[in-house]
C-alpha cells in the first residue's frame, strides 16, 4: 500500500518536473473558483471605473433610451419619445427593455447621467460573472483562468460598459438565457428542469426587447432543440417566446409610427441614409454580405483584442490579426457545431448571420459585441484542438492555450494604456467643473447651441436639427430632423415648418442635403447664433 502511494507521489512529481501542468494546480484552480471569479470581476470593475466616460455619448441614442424611459412613467403619451411638435406619435424602432429598465432609477434619482452609466457598468461585471460560471467546465481550469480574464479585460466590453446603451444588458441577459438554457439541461429533478427551461425563454425573449437583432439568440435556441430532437421544448420555448414577443410585434404593425421611414424598411435599403438610391435586389443583398464579412472578418475583429486608437492607420497587421483570429472563431464555431451543438453555438451562427445582412453603413463592432466573449471560448477550443493535432499532451494542450489568452490579454491590456491615461486626465477636467471635457470642439459648439436655443427662444419653439434626439434632450425644444433629399424643395418644406434651424458640422448629412436647400432661399432665414462650427439661424415666417 504505501510502496504504491510512494510510486503515485514519485510519478506526480516527474510531471511537474516535465513541464506539464501539476494536478495540485488544476485543484486549487478547482476549490479556488469562487475567489478567482471574484478577482476577475474585481478587475474588471476597476478597469470600468478607470476607462469612465461621465458625459452623454454623441451618437443620440442614449438621450432617446431616456427619452422613451420617462414616457414609460408618464401618463398619456404610450411608448414615445415626445420630441416631435404636434401629438406624441408611438415609437415603433428601439424595443421597450432597455427603458423599462432605466425607468426605476429615473423615477428614484431623475435625469442622473453618470447613475443611468453605473447601472450599465453593473450589468458589464454581472456579465463577466455569467461568463465565468458558464464556461467553469467547457474548458480545461487552467484555460479557464486565463479565458475570463482575457474577457474581463476586453477593451470593447470596457469600452461600452459606461454608456446608456443597450449593450451590457443585452450582453447580461443573453448570457443568463444561455447560461439557464444550459443549466436545464444538467438538472435532474424535473421541477427544477422547468424552472431553469421557463427562465431561459423568458431572458432569451427579453434580449429581443432590449435589442432587435436579440432575435439571433431565440432563433438558436429553437434550432439546438430541433436538432436535438427536443420536440416539445422547441414547441413549449416558441410558445413562451410568442407570448413575450408578440404584443410588441403586434402593437408596432397596429400604430402609427413615429418614423417616417420603419426600421424594416431601411433594413432593406441600399443605404438608409441615402433613400434616394432604392431598395436592395439580389446583388446589392450579396455585395452587402461580402462588405459586412470584409469589415467584421478582416477588420473589426480585431477590436475583439485591441482598441481602436490602436488599429488607427496599422493597416496590413490589422488585417493578418483579424484574418487570424476570425479562422480561430470559425474553427471554433465549426467544431462546437459539430461536437456540441448546443445553445452557444446556434446562437453566434445566427448572430452572424444577422450581422451579414445588416446595412453595411451602420456595421460597428457594437453588433458583435456581445458575442465576443464567446469568440474568446473559441479560439480558446481552436488552439486546444490544434494543439491536439500538433501531438501535445492534454496538459500541454491547457499550457499552450492559456499562454495564448494570457498573450491576447497582455494585448488587450496594452492597447488601452494611451487610452487609460487620457482619459483619467479628462475625468480631472470634468471633476473640476469642464462639462464638455473630451468632446471635439464641433460637439462642444453643438452642445452650446443646444444651450442657447433653450436659455434664449420660446418653450413652443420647433426646432430643424441633424441630431434630433440629442438635442431636445438638452434643450427641451421640440425638433425635427431634415429629410435625406436631394430635393431641395422637399428639404425646404419641412425646414420652412418650424422656427429655427442648425446648421452643423457634426454631420455629413448637413452640408450634403440641408445646406444645398438653404442656399437656395437664403431670404427665408435669420442668423441668430454663430460659431464656427455650429449656426442657429431663425425662420422668417
Amino acid at each position: 500500500m504505501s510502496t504504491r502511494h510512494r510510486k503515485k507521489t514519485s510519478g506526480q512529481r516527474s510531471t511537474a518536473r516535465s513541464g506539464t501542468v501539476a494536478p495540485e494546480i488544476t485543484g486549487k484552480i478547482v476549490r479556488g473558483a469562487a475567489w478567482i471569479i471574484a478577482v476577475v470581476v474585481g478587475i474588471h470593475l476597476l478597469l470600468c471605473l478607470a476607462m469612465f466616460d461621465p458625459k452623454l455619448h454623441t451618437g443620440g441614442d442614449n438621450a432617446a433610451y431616456i427619452l422613451l424611459a420617462e414616457s414609460i412613467l408618464r401618463a398619456g403619451d404610450g411608448y414615445s419619445l415626445g420630441m416631435n411638435p404636434g401629438p406624441p406619435l408611438a415609437h415603433v424602432n428601439y424595443p421597450f427593455g432597455f427603458p423599462l429598465l432605466l425607468a426605476p432609477l429615473l423615477a428614484l434619482f431623475g435625469r442622473s447621467v453618470i447613475l443611468f452609466k453605473m447601472y450599465s457598468v453593473a450589468f458589464s461585471a454581472g456579465s463577466v460573472l455569467l461568463f465565468a460560471l458558464l464556461t467553469r467546465r467547457m474548458v480545461p481550469p487552467l484555460v479557464w483562468v486565463a479565458l475570463i480574464a482575457a474577457v474581463a479585460v476586453n477593451p470593447v466590453l470596457i469600452e461600452y460598459s459606461h454608456w446608456i446603451l443597450s449593450e451590457s444588458p443585452f450582453l447580461f441577459f443573453s448570457l443568463l438565457a444561455i447560461y439557464l438554457m444550459i443549466r436545464e439541461r444538467e438538472q435532474t429533478h424535473r421541477p427544477g428542469r422547468i424552472a431553469l427551461f421557463a427562465g431561459g425563454a423568458v431572458c432569451s425573449s427579453l434580449t429581443v426587447l432590449i435589442r432587435t437583432a436579440g432575435i439571433a439568440l431565440p432563433l438558436g435556441v429553437i434550432a439546438s432543440l430541433l436538432l436535438g430532437r427536443r420536440w416539445r421544448a422547441a414547441a413549449l420555448f416558441t410558445l413562451i417566446t410568442a407570448a413575450m414577443l408578440g404584443p410588441w410585434i403586434v402593437r408596432n404593425n397596429t400604430v402609427q409610427g413615429d418614423q417616417a421611414i420603419s426600421y424594416e424598411q431601411q433594413l432593406l435599403m441600399k443605404n438608409p441614409y441615402r433613400p434616394h438610391l432604392g431598395m436592395m435586389g439580389p446583388a446589392d443583398l450579396a455585395a452587402r454580405v461580402r462588405d459586412n464579412a470584409r469589415i467584421y472578418f478582416l477588420g473589426q475583429q480585431a477590436r475583439v483584442l485591441l482598441r481602436t486608437e490602436v488599429l488607427a492607420g496599422s493597416g496590413k497587421s490589422v488585417v493578418l490579426l483579424a484574418g487570424l483570429l476570425s479562422l480561430l472563431v470559425l474553427m471554433g464555431l465549426g467544431l462546437g457545431l459539430v461536437r456540441r451543438r448546443g445553445v452557444v453555438d446556434f446562437y453566434v451562427l445566427a448572430t452572424l448571420g444577422v450581422v451579414l445582412v445588416w446595412p453595411s453603413v451602420w456595421s460597428d463592432i457594437r453588433f458583435i459585441m456581445a458575442v465576443i466573449p464567446l469568440f474568446l471560448l473559441y479560439i480558446a477550443e481552436s488552439v486546444l484542438a490544434l494543439a491536439a493535432l500538433a501531438g501535445l499532451t492534454q496538459p500541454g494542450r491547457g499550457r499552450v492555450a492559456a499562454m495564448t489568452l494570457i498573450v491576447f490579454a497582455a494585448g488587450s491590456l496594452l492597447s488601452q494604456l494611451p487610452v487609460l491615461r487620457t482619459n483619467l486626465h479628462l475625468l480631472a477636467r470634468y471633476t473640476a467643473g469642464d462639462r464638455y471635457a473630451g468632446y471635439g470642439v464641433n460637439f462642444r459648439q453643438f452642445f452650446e447651441s443646444a444651450d442657447w436655443v433653450r436659455e434664449n427662444t420660446d418653450e413652443d419653439a420647433v426646432v430643424t436639427v441633424r441630431k434630433p434626439r440629442l438635442f431636445h434632450y438638452l434643450s427641451g425644444r421640440k425638433v425635427l430632423n431634415y429629410p435625406y433629399s436631394l430635393d431641395a424643395d422637399s428639404v425646404l418644406a419641412v425646414v420652412l415648418r418650424t422656427d429655427y434651424v442648425v446648421i452643423d458640422a457634426v454631420s455629413g448629412t448637413t452640408g450634403r442635403y440641408l445646406v444645398p436647400a438653404l442656399q437656395k432661399q437664403p431670404e427665408s432665414f435669420k442668423l441668430v447664433y454663430n460659431e464656427r462650427y455650429v449656426k442657429v439661424a431663425e425662420v422668417l415666417k
